[in-house]
């Protein structure tokens, strides 16, 4: 198995989840990697070419690439962009950008014009100013100059995360509405997190699917899925959305702690808080959550992962061990004054 060396630049929307769900990418389609250096917002891997192909699933890598060269970022930028072999690199290519992305403050001596500057007369190759590239119609091979933790990589991009695409599919833009919905991001994160692979052919559930947001994100990236809610008009708006967005309406009536399914292969889910919750004769969300999760513990195929969103006010951790889970990852995530909630990741054991 011959394995490349990659980049990727990650999100600062969270501080462990955008880490957290390259893994669960890589883990879902069963690409081999290793990581060799876990920078400030970047990654180092090694891994097969495979990896590129899947990278389009995360939502919190923004840039993704094959790395070309790794240098202190305080040696000469000449002698770094000497030893590439420019025109092995741009091979095929009649023009080409470049691309500087600084996380945070690192190396603020370096800048693009300097770059610019020391890779011209390194090529023949036509050169188009990166903010005019954005804007050409045709794809440009894109060199990017990373900064980060005192390194310098440099490398090719494969990938970049393009937020509008993530935009038109948030809550607003759909026809059918439901307050408290996930946007179009963290959707695709939660299932992301439920390590379902689409090579593999996985059946994805979301047995709290409100008006769809997780199961429109499940449909884009090609998996398998089913839905379920136990309020009528939820699923009438989840077939609504899932049709807008040339999705197949999979979705049913069903109570969460009385699921029709026989097995799944994960979970992804983002329950309703509080309030907003219809627990259908139950006392509290809280008896809500440990029905449905002894329930999901039948459905889930033994080493699937259910990824579950729930109010910091609500601890799951008890009711998931004691279902047949082992928690494998818990990430706090703040949305607002009133509410902080929990994301859960588990491995039906």
């Amino acid at each position: 198995m011959s394995f490349k060396k990659y980049y990727a630049v990650l999100s600062g929307e969270h501080r462990t989840l955008p880490l957290s769900e390259l893994r669960a990418v890589a883990h879902a389609e069963g690409v081999a990697y290793r990581e060799v250096a876990n920078l400030d917002m970047v990654v180092i891997l090694e891994s097969t070419d495979e990896l590129p192909r899947y990278i389009t699933r995360s939502a919190l890598t923004k840039v993704f690439g094959e790395v070309i060269t790794i240098s202190e970022s305080d040696r000469g930028l000449t002698d770094v962009v000497k030893d590439v072999d420019w025109d092995s690199l741009l091979v095929g290519e009649s023009s080409y950008t470049l691309s500087l992305i600084r996380i945070k403050e690192y190396s603020k001596w370096i800048d693009y014009e300097s770059i610019v500057n020391a890779v011209k007369p390194l090529t023949n190759k036509k050169f188009i100013p990166y903010s005019k590239a954005v804007k050409a119609e045709a794809p440009l091979s894109v060199v990017d100059f990373v900064l980060s933790d005192g390194l310098l990589i440099v490398g090719r991009r494969h990938y970049e995360r393009e937020p509008k695409v993530f935009r038109s599919k948030d809550p607003k833009y759909r026809p059918a509405y439901r307050p408290g919905t996930m946007k179009s991001i963290m959707s695709r994160v939660l299932v992301n997190l439920s390590r379902v692979g689409v090579r593999s052919r996985g059946l994805y559930l979301d047995p709290f699917c409100g008006v769809g947001g997780l199961l429109i994100e499940a449909c884009t990236i090609g998996l398998r899925y089913v839905g379920s809610d136990i309020d009528s008009r939820c699923v009438d708006g989840a077939r609504k959305n899932l049709n807008h967005f040339n999705c197949i309406p999979s979705v049913t009536i069903a109570d969460a702690c009385k699921l029709p399914y026989r097995y799944v292969d994960g979970v992804g889910t983002d329950p309703p808080y509080g309030r907003l919750t219809r627990s259908k004769g139950r006392r509290s969300v809280q008896e809500l959550m440990d029905c449905s999760i002894n329930c999901l513990a039948d459905v889930i195929r033994r080493g699937g992962y259910l990824a579950i969103a729930q109010s910091k006010e609500l601890s799951l951790d008890e009711v998931l061990v004691n279902a047949g889970f082992k928690i494998v990852e818990k990430h706090y995530n703040w949305l607002h004054r009133s509410l902080v909630r929990n994301i859960y990741v588990a491995v039906r054991v």
